[in-house]
């Protein structure tokens, strides 16, 4: 037996790029399948949790919770639920000027159908809410668009991780550090700016600068307090505020840590 919810679909056009036709979610039995059957627009299935199997171009690819595969239009293709694990995904159609650009941004096509976004729920909680907008009635059409854009927003920094050389990522990660000395930036935030995940710039501070990020960030915020002390006008407790130090305890500690003496003491003997 299949477990499913009511799908949507529609003809009517929101005057943007892009449009989305239908989107659904299904729970499968062992032995449901589908197709082989051919589409006139883009189906993309993301699966939530379990295992199955997409036929398409005479390849077969197995699949599991956090992957998820791209139905071009003109062709076919059949998918079907492993038996003793079967799977559960959400599915949205769509078309559009945009449709193009936005799956070469993520590194998908006709010979590339496959992704994977294992990294947090983003793109499960992106696609559901663009499918229980769907049960919305006034001006659904522009809100299930929104979702489908952040669907895709979650998909292209892992393909530009992929295309793009450590070099940028490093001097953007220098540039938003250097930039954001005053806030108590983490480096997790640091990774969504930059679009990589965490682990991945943790490796190419470590490869090119030899030091963690996090202890990059207190170096910067350090230097700019030498900077900050030579105006003489600022106390230290009102330095380690303009630094996002989170008390001037925290602020001293880190200062003497880096540079060998307290803040105080730095000043007394250099200014």
């Amino acid at each position: 037996m299949n477990y499913i919810t009511e799908s949507y679909e529609t003809q009517k056009e929101t005057g943007v790029h892009l449009t989305v036709c239908q989107s659904g979610w299904q729970k499968c039995s062992g032995k449901h399948s589908f197709g082989p059957a051919v589409r006139d627009h883009y189906v993309i299935h993301y699966i939530i949790e379990g295992k199955g199997t997409y036929y398409v171009n005479g390849k077969e690819y197995p699949l599991q919770k956090g992957d998820g595969f791209l139905i071009t239009p003109g062709q076919s293709t059949t998918y079907a639920a492993d038996e003793s694990d079967p799977w559960e995904y959400y599915w949205v159609g769509f078309r559009g000027v945009d449709v193009v650009r936005l799956l070469h941004l993520c590194g998908m096509d006709e010979e590339h159908p496959i992704f994977t976004y294992r990294k947090d729920d983003r793109v499960r909680r992106h696609l559901s809410d663009l499918y229980f907008a769907s049960k919305q009635y006034e001006s659904r059409e522009y809100a299930m668009v929104g979702y489908l854009y952040l669907f895709f927003s979650c998909l292209i920094p892992l393909q530009n991780a992929k295309n793009k050389p450590k070099e940028v990522y490093l001097n953007r990660s220098i540039r938003y550090i250097q930039e954001n000395t005053a806030y108590p930036i983490t480096v997790e935030d640091i990774a969504n700016q930059v679009g990589v995940e965490r682990s991945y710039l943790y490796r190419i501070f470590m490869e090119e600068l030899h030091c963690s990020v996090h202890d990059y960030v207190m170096h910067c915020k350090v230097e700019k307090a030498k900077e900050l002390m030579g105006q003489n006008q600022f106390t230290l407790a009102e330095i380690a505020c303009s630094l996002g130090f989170s008390d001037s305890s925290h602020f001293s500690k880190t200062f003497k840590k880096i540079v060998g003496e307290s803040p105080s003491r730095y000043r007394s003997h250099n200014m």
